[in-house]
């Protein structure tokens, strides 16, 4: 029996799947967490230690494993919550375990420094500019090519991020964006932002696994399909995606290279690359397994069971990454058309029933919704999979479709209405 430290996770998704197969195959679970309301499936695995703490602190970290945890002998610290990568790569140095090192969390977690990393590396990248003041956003606002992209340096799930059309509408994103003194997990923020050429072409991830310094190993490529400017929402991927093979190479090379410019020595990545005219460039460098259940993906289209693979890479076993004849899968996220509320969602258990969907699966059966903004909201999601690709895909598709939820907008006060989900197929 393993012993496995969490220091917070994502609320749904790959971490919750990796504490039910834990809990399943008896080995122990301590979750760290500044507050464990924020997790509804803590309260639904049976046997996790939880150990109420501010996760932000690091001293008061490195206290509670001194007085606490280290005495249970843990093997394992591991988070699945991008915001904590640092935390735990800067714990697990200190206290001997396997993790990836400081400064390429730091390189990745921190977008401007990844692009200064990435530039000094000489791999092509789009101009950009790190703005901390309104001076800087009116000068940077008279230099930039519009349309440009503003984001925060250390968010995630496109948190903030925004195509600029104007230099009014950028000073505006920078203000609002400055305005916030934390970020979405209560950590500080320095208050700059990046501001970026806009980059044209499709966009893609590479999923890899670096089982050691030098040996990464590609696990695939996955098609994303991105919401409506301004916004960047992750609203559907397809995988493996459908690209020829010299594209497979150039865009598995500049994975490779993004991740030894940044001195990547251990764990998986999610490596977004967009293809643009001039070649694959580097979009961001995520420092963990990818999101949007891109795993569950993975794992149904070819057998490679990432989650798991992660939690043997952190014990020590090495990790099986091979994959077995190729499948297809897909995701497609729901999200709203308008402001408003949900009611209730209809044609879930009909839809459960159709060939080739493996989940369905609502994130928000009721309450207040918006047009997505950020993966924060996101309403839900269905997967297919099979061994036809046009069939899994166009499957996916059929349930946005058919899926309809009853609607009152922010705005009325009359009747429902009966509302279809956004197909996302753009």
């Amino acid at each position: 029996m393993l012993h496995y430290i969490f220091i917070e996770s994502n609320t749904t998704g790959t971490g919750r799947l990796a504490i039910e197969r834990l809990r399943s195959a008896g080995h122990r679970v301590s979750f760290v967490t500044k507050q464990p309301s924020k997790y509804p499936f803590l309260s639904t695995i049976p046997g996790i230690k939880i150990v109420e703490t501010n996760t932000n602190d690091l001293e008061q970290l490195i206290n509670v494993f001194e007085l606490s945890l280290k005495s249970s002998h843990p093997d394992a610290l591991i988070t699945f919550s991008t915001y904590y990568v640092l935390t735990v790569a800067v714990l697990a140095k200190k206290f001997g375990f396997r993790y990836l090192n400081p400064l390429a969390a730091h390189s990745c977690h921190e977008k401007n420094v990844m692009r200064n990393v990435l530039k000094a590396a000489g791999m092509p990248g789009p101009q950009f500019w790190l703005i901390g003041s309104e001076e800087d956003a009116s000068r940077v606002a008279r230099e930039v090519d519009f349309p440009c992209v503003v984001k925060p340096v250390s968010e995630s799930g496109s948190l903030g991020v925004s195509l600029i059309q104007n230099s009014a509408d950028l000073i505006k994103h920078f203000r609002m964006l400055a305005a916030r003194p934390l970020n979405e997990r209560g950590q500080e923020t320095s208050g700059a932002i990046l501001v970026e050429e806009f980059l044209s072409g499709p966009e893609f991830s590479i999923e890899t696994v670096t089982l050691e310094p030098g040996q990464t190993v590609v696990v695939g490529i996955t098609e994303k399909h991105l919401s409506e400017p301004p916004y960047f929402v992750e609203i559907g991927h397809d995988f493996p995606a459908k690209i020829g093979e010299g594209v497979k190479q150039s865009l598995e090379k500049a994975a490779m290279a993004a991740l030894q410019a940044v001195g990547y020595d251990y764990g998986p990545a999610h490596i977004e690359i967009r293809l643009t005219d001039g070649g694959p460039v580097v979009v961001e460098i995520n420092p963990r397994l990818a999101g949007g259940m891109i795993p569950e993906l993975v794992r149904y289209a070819i057998g490679v069971d990432l989650i798991g693979a992660v939690l043997d890479l952190v014990v020590g076993r090495e990790p099986i990454l091979e994959a077995s004849p190729e499948g297809y899968s897909s995701i497609r996220f729901f999200t709203a058309k308008k402001p408003g509320f949900i009611k209730m969602f209809h044609s879930l258990e009909w839809a459960r029933q159709i060939p080739l969907v493996q989940e369905l699966t609502i994130l928000r059966p009721h309450g207040e919704i918006r047009p997505a903004e950020s993966s924060n909201d996101r309403l839900g999601y269905v997967i297919t999979s099979g061994k036809d690709r046009h069939a899994v895909i166009s499957t996916a598709d059929m349930v946005m479709n058919q899926v309809q939820f009853d609607f009152v907008g922010s705005d009325e006060v009359t009747s429902p209405e009966r509302c279809i989900v956004d197909r996302n197929d753009n």
